[in-house]
């Protein structure tokens, strides 16, 4: 991509400060699954897993959340992926800060589990570059892989395929949609 960025290249060869073009931003670390291989839940080094070095409890800010759109536009950031070490649609003002990511016209794109993605969710994020939910297994086996909390009030797996068909609807053309698994 630095082809298309050149006169980004020319200031940092002049030792010149230059915004990212792109920030992937993780809201917060707090998931409401459990899934069985991920990387933020388990300790093995060896393996890449991140346990030691992430707390659950770890996330932005309420008003930092709903004001980093602003600030980055005031940056020059032209695109964010919101994901996370957890599912980022758990966060408090995650829809403030996806309204505001609109607002600057920063190209937004989001990585979830879907079990938060409701209608008004799905309003926001429809002109995303792209959204991706990571849905592994169906029925009985995306209980024992993703492991949802049975005491959490979310989306189950067939509630999730339904909003992910208003999402495939209401999205614009551009938008891609994708489901990812870990196989």
């Amino acid at each position: 991509k630095y082809v298309h960025l050149m006169d980004k290249v020319e200031q940092l060869k002049r030792d010149e400060i230059v915004s990212p073009q792109f920030v992937m931003l993780y809201p917060m670390n707090a998931c409401n699954h459990l899934c069985n291989f991920c990387a933020y839940r388990e300790t093995n080094h060896a393996k890449g897993y991140l346990a030691d070095y992430v707390s659950l409890k770890d996330r932005l800010t309420n008003e930092l959340l709903v004001d980093l759109p602003r600030q980055l536009s005031e940056a020059g950031v032209k695109a964010c992926e919101t994901t996370g070490g957890g599912e980022s649609l758990l966060h408090p003002k995650i829809k403030d800060f996806l309204r505001n990511l609109n607002f600057y016209g920063i190209e937004g794109a989001l990585v979830t589990n879907g079990s938060m993605m409701d209608d008004e969710i799905i309003e926001l994020i429809k002109n995303f570059a792209w959204v991706r939910l990571s849905i592994n297994g169906e029925g009985k086996s995306y209980d024992d892989i993703q492991a949802p909390s049975p005491n959490k009030r979310f989306f189950q797996i067939d509630q999730i395929w339904e909003q992910l068909k208003k999402l495939n609807v209401a999205k614009s053309p551009k938008t891609v949609v994708g489901v990812s698994c870990v196989v």
